[in-house]
């Protein structure tokens, strides 16, 4: 929303059309894999000069895609209070609503710290059941649906 606010206000047509999309990828690749890329540091310098709010923010970013890759669990759970406090002191509009869903998962944020386990598998077989719960108008019975489910998800775990 930053990005998107900050380049809504630059005059040149040219870089309001960068900002879509190439301006996007930079700024949401991870800096390490960003730094690599050639040229990488001066693009996301360009990008970072426009505002100093999304500078702040992307920063944050950083830091919150570096707590996740932390073995420790107390570690973690000091650096993730840390970057909760830091979030809510930079004050920004476009941070308020991530902060607020931080703290509300702040122990299952930090429960993928010891075992690096998540439930995405469960969520997208989820995901798939629903689709063909949408798709299911056609299935006369359960017995048919539970079959349709259990032939397209057996092959590969969906």
């Amino acid at each position: 929303d930053c990005r998107k606010e900050v380049f809504r206000n630059v005059k040149d047509e040219e870089t309001r059309r960068k900002s879509k999309k190439e301006y996007r990828h930079i700024l949401l690749r991870p800096g390490k894999d960003q730094m690599r890329s050639p040229g990488g540091e001066k693009e996301l310098e360009r990008v970072l000069s426009f505002s100093s709010e999304l500078k702040t923010l992307y920063k944050l970013k950083e830091s919150f895609r570096a707590i996740y890759e932390m073995t420790d669990p107390e570690k973690a759970a000091k650096a993730l209070q840390n970057w909760i406090r830091r979030a809510v002191y930079c004050a920004s509009e476009h941070i308020k609503g991530f902060v607020g869903t931080v703290k509300r998962w702040k122990p299952f944020i930090l429960a993928y710290i010891p075992n690096r386990l998540t439930n995405g598998v469960s969520e997208g077989l989820n995901c798939k059941i629903k689709l063909f719960k949408r798709m299911g108008y056609g299935f006369r019975n359960f017995e048919n649906f539970r079959l349709r489910i259990l032939h397209t998800c057996s092959n590969s775990l969906c």
